[in-house]
């Protein structure tokens, strides 16, 4: 348990007021409510000239879905979202010379093409309609395809289905060159020097059950929950919340605000450093209630924050500092958009096990500040902040010191 005071947070978020530097790149989402358990489908599918003995089977994947996965679902929402998933297994009439001669950015594009029948997706007994959304899942040796999660049309048993929720990914197997046996997390070891955020090492934790195409199985995933934006950092060099790189013309805004930059959010990149989605996003899914969130006011008093992993109900899990007014932001950039920071507390527990790595202990030392940015349930966005700059502009992702305040 971490105990702050709001003369402590607010002295923390005092410079962000001081030099209103905050931008307003709009991202566009549609949010969605997570929905009751029984409503995924998974279609693994694989070319006709993959070997039976190189992909998962039905009985294998339908362990894997509500397993593994379906538990990490429930520590994440807090029991609030515990999902169970029906799996359909699909041999296609193509080859994989075909997906590889006719690949495309997102494996759904390819097999559109490809199929028979205008991309028709002959699999008995399964109807799209009767889930919140379907995976797609790519297995074999054919891999470079990008991972998404949107709304489209899928062609099923020659009928069409439109305004789906759909996701499709590649997705190996033991057997696989590409396979990855455990989902890994990345450190740095000590007198290493930083060159970017793929030189480190990594680990897994196979008492979690997720290999190594699950992160960004589960990323995906958590789109289709409403989450349509990443989990991002905002880069800094003495200043919290002070765009040194953008501001002062070093760079292009998006060198300054780092996409996926979040590596302790399994809706940021990787390798992932930690894997529960931030407080505020949480929040916006309805897995941290109104009575679970301290809104900070004028009014001193102690607030006493349980850790974000912590599953014991009723408890406070964040803290909330709205900020009042508009701030005053060079055009084009418009003040209509709602900030506030939210505070969490990480402890090494459950998925942020990871946080236990000597590299990493200190981020459980302090608390995490998020700013934040939302306008009704259109547009959000989160950015972890480096609440202890040393006058070295780098990645969030090279946690090389506390990030925590």
């Amino acid at each position: 348990m971490c105990r702050i005071s709001p003369k402590e947070v607010l002295n923390q978020t005092w410079l962000l007021l001081r030099s209103a530097v905050l931008f307003a790149s709009l991202i566009l989402i549609a949010l969605g409510t997570a929905r009751a358990a029984d409503d995924v489908a998974v279609l693994y599918v694989y070319a006709s000239d993959v070997e039976e003995e190189k992909v998962w089977t039905q009985a294998e994947m339908e362990e894997h879905v509500n397993g593994p996965l379906r538990e990490f679902w429930k520590q994440q929402s807090y029991g609030r979202y515990v999902p169970a998933a029906k799996v359909f297994v699909w041999r296609m009439p193509i080859t994989s010379a075909e997906l590889e001669a006719n690949k495309k950015h997102y494996v759904i594009d390819s097999l559109r093409a490809l199929l028979p029948n205008g991309g028709d997706f002959d699999v008995p007994e399964f109807n799209p309609s009767e889930y919140a959304m379907t995976h797609i899942l790519l297995g074999g040796n054919v891999i470079g395809y990008g991972g998404g999660m949107g709304t489209g049309d899928l062609k099923v048993n020659g009928e069409l289905f439109a305004g789906l929720k759909l996701g499709s990914y590649t997705y190996s197997h033991s057997t696989s060159q590409y396979w990855i046996p455990d989902l890994r997390f990345g450190y740095y070891n000590p007198g290493s020097v930083f060159q970017g955020k793929w030189n480190g090492e990594v680990i897994g934790y196979p008492e979690l059950g997720l290999n190594g195409d699950d992160g960004t199985f589960l990323h995906e995933w958590g789109h289709g929950l409403g989450l349509s934006t990443h989990a991002n950092s905002w880069r800094s060099e003495t200043e919290p919340f002070y765009g040194e790189i953008y501001w002062r013309g070093k760079s292009d805004f998006w060198s300054q605000e780092s996409d996926y930059g979040n590596l302790f959010d399994v809706m940021g990149g990787s390798p992932h450093l930690s894997l529960h989605i931030n407080a505020f996003y949480k929040e916006l899914l309805g897995w941290i209630q109104p009575d679970e969130k301290v809104v900070v006011s004028a009014t001193k008093r102690d607030i006493q924050l349980n850790p974000l992993e912590s599953s014991n109900t009723p408890k406070v899990q964040t803290a909330q500092i709205p900020v009042s007014g508009k701030f005053s932001r060079p055009s084009p950039f418009d003040n209509s958009m709602d900030y506030s920071f939210y505070i969490e507390y990480r402890r090494p527990m459950g998925l942020d096990q990871h946080l236990d790595h000597q590299y990493l202990r200190s981020n459980t030392e302090g608390i995490m500040v998020y700013m934040t940015r939302r306008q009704g349930t259109g547009f959000i966005n989160s950015w972890l902040l480096d609440m202890s700059p040393d006058n070295v502009v780098r990645q969030v992702s090279n946690p090389r010191k506390s990030l925590v305040g």
